[in-house]
Formats: C-alpha cells, sequence, structure tokens
C-alpha cells in the first residue's frame, strides 16, 4: 500500500508539473493543419540534442482540464531561444523545463489566431 502511494504520489508531481493552461477561448496551434482546441492543456516533454544544438519540444495537448492527450505535436527550436529565458525553480533541470515551457508559449502567442489568448506556464 505504502508504495502504491508513493507512485501516486509521484504521478501527481509529475503529471502537475510542466503544463501550460491557456484561458481565452480557442488555440491554434500549426502542426500541418491548423488545429483548435478550447482552453486546452498543453504539457510538454522537451529533449536537448547536442549534435544539433537545438531543444525538440514534444507537446501534448490536453481537453480542458484534464491530462488526456487529444493531440501532440512536436516544435524545434534552437538552444540559443531557450537559454534567452530566465528559468524558475529549484535545479537545472526545473529551470530548463521552465525555459522551455516559456519557447513554447512564446511560439504560441506568435500566432496570430492566439491573440486573446493568455498562456501560463505551471
Amino acid at each position: 500500500m505504502k508504495k502504491l502511494l508513493t507512485i501516486a504520489a509521484i504521478f501527481c508531481t509529475l503529471s502537475a508539473f510542466g503544463q501550460i493552461t491557456s484561458t481565452g477561448g480557442v488555440v491554434y496551434l500549426v502542426a500541418g493543419d491548423i488545429m483548435a482546441y478550447t482552453t486546452p492543456t498543453i504539457i510538454i516533454n522537451p529533449t536537448f540534442n547536442k549534435l544539433t544544438d537545438q531543444v525538440l519540444i514534444r507537446a501534448q495537448v490536453c481537453a480542458s482540464a484534464t491530462t488526456q492527450a487529444v493531440f501532440e505535436t512536436t516544435y524545434v527550436v534552437s538552444r540559443a531561444t531557450v537559454d534567452a529565458f530566465a528559468g524558475a525553480g529549484t535545479g537545472e533541470t526545473n529551470q530548463f523545463h521552465w525555459c522551455c515551457q516559456l519557447a513554447y508559449i512564446a511560439y504560441l502567442e506568435g500566432i496570430a489566431a492566439n491573440s486573446a489568448i493568455t498562456f501560463t506556464p505551471n
């Protein structure tokens, strides 16, 4: 039972971290075709590729207020772009992840149709 509770606590911690929430209506994503979701939660999973000096950000778009992925897309950004943001949190990994969230938010905010949307990293 104790092991099960520990696993549940880890899962809750992981699912709460690394989410981008949105308010203000429909969020538009560009991944081949334009996709639109109403107030989704976006969970990012970044990976740094030292050979290409790029960060690959896999974004899982979840239905509003859930962690149930309904769409997945990938965004590639340079390390310099990620480094331009200030990290938050304790430890280098948390700070890297925070900067990746901010880089992905900047990408979403660059889509004209998202001008009325507020994105919040968590």
